[in-house]
Protein backbone atom coordinates (compact mmCIF):
# COMPACT_ATOMS: atom_id res chain seq x y z
CA UNK A 1 0.00 0.00 0.00
CA UNK A 2 1.01 3.50 -0.43
CA UNK A 3 3.02 5.84 1.96
CA UNK A 4 1.60 9.27 3.42
CA UNK A 5 3.62 10.64 0.92
CA UNK A 6 2.45 9.19 -2.41
CA UNK A 7 -1.22 9.53 -1.65
CA UNK A 8 -1.33 13.32 -0.87
CA UNK A 9 -3.86 15.66 -3.49
CA UNK A 10 -4.73 12.38 -5.51
CA UNK A 11 -7.79 12.23 -6.19
CA UNK A 12 -9.95 9.47 -7.23
CA UNK A 13 -12.49 10.15 -9.98
CA UNK A 14 -14.57 6.39 -9.10
CA UNK A 15 -14.83 3.14 -10.16
CA UNK A 16 -14.94 3.96 -13.84
CA UNK A 17 -13.90 6.46 -16.28
CA UNK A 18 -16.97 8.91 -17.22
CA UNK A 19 -17.55 9.08 -20.76
CA UNK A 20 -17.88 12.29 -22.84
CA UNK A 21 -17.17 13.97 -19.47
CA UNK A 22 -13.22 13.69 -19.16
CA UNK A 23 -11.01 11.97 -16.34
CA UNK A 24 -8.71 14.76 -16.00
CA UNK A 25 -8.81 16.52 -12.66
CA UNK A 26 -11.33 15.41 -11.11
CA UNK A 27 -12.66 18.08 -7.86
CA UNK A 28 -11.19 17.07 -5.10
CA UNK A 29 -14.41 17.62 -2.62
CA UNK A 30 -14.75 17.48 1.17
CA UNK A 31 -18.36 16.54 2.58
CA UNK A 32 -19.53 16.65 6.29
CA UNK A 33 -16.82 16.82 8.65
CA UNK A 34 -17.46 13.47 10.96
CA UNK A 35 -14.65 13.69 13.16
CA UNK A 36 -11.90 15.60 13.61
CA UNK A 37 -7.84 15.41 14.80
CA UNK A 38 -6.10 16.95 16.95
CA UNK A 39 -2.46 17.30 17.16
CA UNK A 40 0.14 19.55 19.14
CA UNK A 41 1.06 21.99 17.50
CA UNK A 42 3.85 21.87 14.90
CA UNK A 43 3.26 18.42 15.00
CA UNK A 44 3.79 16.24 10.87
CA UNK A 45 2.40 13.03 10.29
CA UNK A 46 5.65 10.94 9.73
CA UNK A 47 5.38 10.57 5.33
CA UNK A 48 7.16 7.16 5.30
CA UNK A 49 4.10 5.81 7.21
CA UNK A 50 1.20 3.77 6.07
CA UNK A 51 -1.90 5.98 7.13
CA UNK A 52 -3.75 3.00 8.29
CA UNK A 53 -5.06 2.04 11.76
CA UNK A 54 -1.56 0.87 12.73
CA UNK A 55 0.17 4.08 12.01
CA UNK A 56 -3.15 6.12 13.87
CA UNK A 57 -3.29 3.45 17.19
CA UNK A 58 0.61 4.44 17.52
CA UNK A 59 -0.17 7.85 17.62
CA UNK A 60 -3.35 7.35 20.25
CA UNK A 61 -0.53 5.41 22.22
CA UNK A 62 1.94 7.87 22.34
CA UNK A 63 0.18 10.35 23.53
CA UNK A 64 0.28 11.93 19.91
CA UNK A 65 -3.30 12.81 18.48
CA UNK A 66 -6.58 13.21 20.47
CA UNK A 67 -9.97 12.25 18.28
CA UNK A 68 -12.97 13.25 18.38
CA UNK A 69 -15.63 11.57 16.49
CA UNK A 70 -19.45 11.67 16.30
CA UNK A 71 -20.26 14.96 15.20
CA UNK A 72 -23.79 15.58 15.11
CA UNK A 73 -24.02 18.74 13.63
CA UNK A 74 -21.16 21.00 12.21
CA UNK A 75 -21.51 24.69 11.96
CA UNK A 76 -19.33 26.96 9.50
CA UNK A 77 -19.14 30.66 12.11
CA UNK A 78 -16.42 31.92 9.71
CA UNK A 79 -15.99 35.30 9.76
CA UNK A 80 -16.34 37.26 6.33
CA UNK A 81 -13.68 39.59 4.42
CA UNK A 82 -13.32 43.29 5.62
CA UNK A 83 -13.54 45.58 2.65
CA UNK A 84 -13.22 49.18 2.48
CA UNK A 85 -14.28 51.31 0.41
CA UNK A 86 -12.41 55.01 -0.28
CA UNK A 87 -13.75 58.28 -1.02
CA UNK A 88 -13.57 57.59 -4.89
CA UNK A 89 -15.27 53.97 -4.70
CA UNK A 90 -12.04 52.13 -4.50
CA UNK A 91 -12.07 49.33 -2.65
CA UNK A 92 -9.49 47.11 -0.87
CA UNK A 93 -9.46 43.92 1.18
CA UNK A 94 -8.73 45.31 4.83
CA UNK A 95 -8.53 42.32 6.61
CA UNK A 96 -9.13 38.84 5.91
CA UNK A 97 -11.45 36.50 7.42
CA UNK A 98 -10.68 33.72 9.61
CA UNK A 99 -12.11 29.93 9.17
CA UNK A 100 -14.18 29.50 12.22
CA UNK A 101 -16.19 26.22 12.81
CA UNK A 102 -18.41 24.76 16.16
CA UNK A 103 -19.07 21.02 16.01
CA UNK A 104 -21.82 19.15 18.15
CA UNK A 105 -21.73 15.69 19.76
CA UNK A 106 -24.75 13.92 21.76
CA UNK A 107 -22.36 12.08 24.59
CA UNK A 108 -22.22 11.47 28.36
CA UNK A 109 -21.03 14.06 30.99
CA UNK A 110 -17.30 12.34 30.69
CA UNK A 111 -17.29 13.62 27.34
CA UNK A 112 -17.76 17.05 28.45
CA UNK A 113 -14.67 16.74 30.77
CA UNK A 114 -13.04 15.56 28.25
CA UNK A 115 -13.32 18.11 25.64
CA UNK A 116 -12.99 21.34 28.03
CA UNK A 117 -9.54 19.80 28.89
CA UNK A 118 -8.76 20.78 25.39
CA UNK A 119 -9.47 24.38 25.78
CA UNK A 120 -6.38 26.48 24.63
CA UNK A 121 -5.24 29.25 22.27
CA UNK A 122 -2.31 27.95 19.67
CA UNK A 123 -1.99 24.85 21.09
CA UNK A 124 -3.36 22.61 18.61
CA UNK A 125 -3.87 21.73 14.76
CA UNK A 126 -6.95 20.28 13.49
CA UNK A 127 -6.91 17.58 10.52
CA UNK A 128 -11.06 16.80 9.60
CA UNK A 129 -12.10 13.34 8.63
CA UNK A 130 -15.30 13.59 6.28
CA UNK A 131 -18.64 11.29 6.07
CA UNK A 132 -17.15 9.60 2.69
CA UNK A 133 -13.52 9.03 5.03
CA UNK A 134 -11.56 11.82 3.03
CA UNK A 135 -9.27 13.78 4.91
CA UNK A 136 -8.24 17.32 4.47
CA UNK A 137 -5.63 18.90 6.24
CA UNK A 138 -2.09 21.16 5.24
CA UNK A 139 1.03 21.42 4.03
CA UNK A 140 3.87 21.99 6.20
CA UNK A 141 7.30 23.60 5.23
CA UNK A 142 8.81 20.41 4.16
CA UNK A 143 5.86 19.03 2.27
CA UNK A 144 4.63 16.88 4.89
CA UNK A 145 0.91 16.59 5.95
CA UNK A 146 -0.07 18.14 8.99
CA UNK A 147 -3.08 19.77 10.76
CA UNK A 148 -4.43 23.11 10.55
CA UNK A 149 -2.92 25.44 12.95
CA UNK A 150 -5.44 27.07 15.36
CA UNK A 151 -5.85 30.15 17.37
CA UNK A 152 -9.01 29.57 19.77
CA UNK A 153 -10.20 25.93 20.81
CA UNK A 154 -12.83 26.64 23.23
CA UNK A 155 -15.34 23.77 24.30
CA UNK A 156 -19.19 25.71 25.18
CA UNK A 157 -20.85 24.55 27.94
CA UNK A 158 -23.12 21.87 28.63
CA UNK A 159 -26.82 22.18 26.83
CA UNK A 160 -28.95 20.57 29.17
CA UNK A 161 -32.06 18.35 28.02
CA UNK A 162 -35.51 20.31 27.84
CA UNK A 163 -39.16 19.61 26.81
CA UNK A 164 -38.90 20.10 23.49
CA UNK A 165 -35.01 18.82 23.44
CA UNK A 166 -34.10 15.50 24.78
CA UNK A 167 -31.04 15.01 25.34
CA UNK A 168 -27.79 16.44 26.81
CA UNK A 169 -25.45 17.71 24.17
CA UNK A 170 -21.87 19.04 24.24
CA UNK A 171 -20.28 21.52 21.64
CA UNK A 172 -16.98 22.39 20.94
CA UNK A 173 -16.02 25.72 18.80
CA UNK A 174 -12.51 26.52 17.25
CA UNK A 175 -10.78 29.08 14.90
CA UNK A 176 -7.96 28.46 12.21
CA UNK A 177 -5.27 30.79 12.30
CA UNK A 178 -3.88 30.80 9.36
CA UNK A 179 -6.34 31.34 6.27
CA UNK A 180 -3.75 30.27 4.03
CA UNK A 181 -3.13 26.74 5.45
CA UNK A 182 -6.44 26.08 3.77
CA UNK A 183 -6.84 28.44 0.73
CA UNK A 184 -3.21 27.66 -0.68
CA UNK A 185 -2.05 24.98 0.77
CA UNK A 186 -4.38 22.25 1.11
CA UNK A 187 -4.11 18.74 1.12
CA UNK A 188 -6.71 16.24 0.68
CA UNK A 189 -6.19 12.50 0.89
CA UNK A 190 -9.28 10.55 -0.98
CA UNK A 191 -10.65 7.82 0.65
CA UNK A 192 -9.59 5.35 -2.13
CA UNK A 193 -6.20 6.22 -1.65
CA UNK A 194 -6.36 4.59 1.64
CA UNK A 195 -5.96 0.88 2.52
CA UNK A 196 -8.87 -1.38 2.46
CA UNK A 197 -11.05 -1.57 5.49
CA UNK A 198 -9.23 1.50 6.68
CA UNK A 199 -11.94 4.08 8.24
CA UNK A 200 -10.22 7.11 9.73
CA UNK A 201 -14.52 8.02 10.30
CA UNK A 202 -14.96 4.93 12.75
CA UNK A 203 -11.86 5.45 14.51
CA UNK A 204 -12.13 6.45 18.66
CA UNK A 205 -10.06 8.35 20.48
CA UNK A 206 -8.33 6.85 23.73
CA UNK A 207 -10.00 5.45 26.63
CA UNK A 208 -9.64 6.52 30.38
CA UNK A 209 -8.75 4.33 33.10
CA UNK A 210 -8.61 5.63 36.75
CA UNK A 211 -6.49 3.10 38.82
CA UNK A 212 -6.58 3.24 42.72
CA UNK A 213 -4.26 1.21 45.25
CA UNK A 214 -6.95 -1.27 46.83
CA UNK A 215 -5.14 -0.68 50.48
CA UNK A 216 -1.41 1.51 51.76
CA UNK A 217 1.18 -1.79 51.26
CA UNK A 218 3.07 -2.07 53.91
CA UNK A 219 7.15 -2.81 54.88
CA UNK A 220 8.45 -5.86 53.22
CA UNK A 221 5.31 -6.72 51.30
CA UNK A 222 6.17 -8.45 48.18
CA UNK A 223 2.97 -7.19 46.21
CA UNK A 224 0.52 -4.52 45.26
CA UNK A 225 -3.25 -3.90 44.82
CA UNK A 226 -4.59 -2.10 42.62
CA UNK A 227 -8.11 -1.62 41.10
CA UNK A 228 -8.56 -0.42 37.51
CA UNK A 229 -11.94 0.88 36.19
CA UNK A 230 -13.13 2.73 33.44
CA UNK A 231 -13.62 6.74 33.93
CA UNK A 232 -16.47 7.35 32.15
CA UNK A 233 -19.10 4.76 33.57
CA UNK A 234 -16.74 2.74 36.37
CA UNK A 235 -16.61 -0.38 35.29
CA UNK A 236 -14.17 -2.91 35.64
CA UNK A 237 -11.34 -2.56 33.15
CA UNK A 238 -9.53 -5.73 32.12
CA UNK A 239 -7.34 -7.55 29.66
CA UNK A 240 -3.78 -6.14 30.05
CA UNK A 241 -0.82 -7.84 31.96
CA UNK A 242 1.26 -7.40 34.55
CA UNK A 243 3.91 -6.12 32.01
CA UNK A 244 1.45 -3.30 31.19
CA UNK A 245 1.73 -1.12 34.54
CA UNK A 246 4.60 1.56 34.88
CA UNK A 247 5.43 1.13 38.60
CA UNK A 248 8.16 3.75 40.06
CA UNK A 249 9.46 3.43 43.82
CA UNK A 250 10.58 6.23 44.71
CA UNK A 251 10.94 7.67 41.12
CA UNK A 252 12.91 5.12 39.82
CA UNK A 253 10.90 2.40 37.55
CA UNK A 254 10.28 -0.51 39.40
CA UNK A 255 8.03 -3.15 37.11
CA UNK A 256 6.08 -6.03 38.57
CA UNK A 257 7.87 -9.56 38.07
CA UNK A 258 4.46 -10.83 38.16
CA UNK A 259 0.88 -10.95 38.52
CA UNK A 260 -1.89 -10.19 36.82
CA UNK A 261 -5.97 -9.94 37.32
CA UNK A 262 -7.60 -11.46 40.55
CA UNK A 263 -10.61 -12.88 41.28
CA UNK A 264 -12.21 -9.79 41.62
CA UNK A 265 -12.21 -8.61 38.28
CA UNK A 266 -10.55 -5.24 37.37
CA UNK A 267 -8.47 -5.43 40.63
CA UNK A 268 -4.72 -6.41 39.54
CA UNK A 269 -2.77 -8.08 42.05
CA UNK A 270 1.23 -7.48 41.08
CA UNK A 271 4.49 -9.24 42.47
CA UNK A 272 7.29 -6.29 43.15
CA UNK A 273 10.33 -6.14 44.71
CA UNK A 274 10.32 -6.13 48.80
CA UNK A 275 9.04 -2.71 49.47
CA UNK A 276 10.10 -0.58 52.74
CA UNK A 277 8.84 2.08 54.66
CA UNK A 278 7.96 5.33 53.45
CA UNK A 279 8.63 4.07 50.04
CA UNK A 280 6.85 6.34 47.22
CA UNK A 281 4.92 4.36 44.85
CA UNK A 282 3.44 5.74 41.40
CA UNK A 283 1.46 3.34 39.25
CA UNK A 284 -0.27 3.91 35.65
CA UNK A 285 -0.69 2.04 32.59
CA UNK A 286 2.21 2.15 30.53
CA UNK A 287 3.74 0.15 26.99
CA UNK A 288 6.80 -1.01 28.46
CA UNK A 289 7.95 -2.70 25.27
CA UNK A 290 7.39 0.66 23.01
CA UNK A 291 7.46 2.97 25.41
CA UNK A 292 3.92 4.93 24.96
CA UNK A 293 1.35 6.18 27.64
CA UNK A 294 -1.30 3.95 25.89
CA UNK A 295 -1.84 0.32 25.90
CA UNK A 296 -3.86 -1.75 23.55
CA UNK A 297 -6.87 -3.96 24.31
CA UNK A 298 -9.03 -5.89 21.42
CA UNK A 299 -7.65 -2.70 18.93
CA UNK A 300 -8.66 0.51 21.44
CA UNK A 301 -6.28 2.37 23.14
CA UNK A 302 -6.41 2.83 26.91
CA UNK A 303 -4.26 5.30 29.12
CA UNK A 304 -4.67 5.99 32.94
CA UNK A 305 -3.85 8.97 35.81
CA UNK A 306 -1.23 8.03 37.89
CA UNK A 307 -1.75 6.66 41.47
CA UNK A 308 0.67 7.38 44.84
CA UNK A 309 0.85 6.07 48.03
CA UNK A 310 3.20 5.45 50.58
CA UNK A 311 4.59 2.85 52.05
CA UNK A 312 3.73 2.20 55.62
CA UNK A 313 5.00 0.33 58.71
CA UNK A 314 1.90 -2.11 59.18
Amino acid sequence: MATISQILNVVQCGAGTPQGTGAIGCNARIKKTASIWLTKKGFKYDSTKNLNDAYVSELKASGKLIILKGIKTFEDNSTDDVIETLSDQTSSVASLGKYQFNVQFISGLHYQAALTSLRSFNAYDITFVDRDNNILATKANDGSLKGFTTNMVNPGRLKFPTDTEGVQKQSFAFQLSERDELDKNYIFVDNGSLEDGFSPKSIDGVNEVELNFTSVPVNAATSISVKATLKQDGSAFTGVLYSDFLIKKNGTPSNATAGGDSSTTGTFVLTVAALATDDVLDISLYDNTNSRIGVVVDGEVYKSNTASTVVVVS
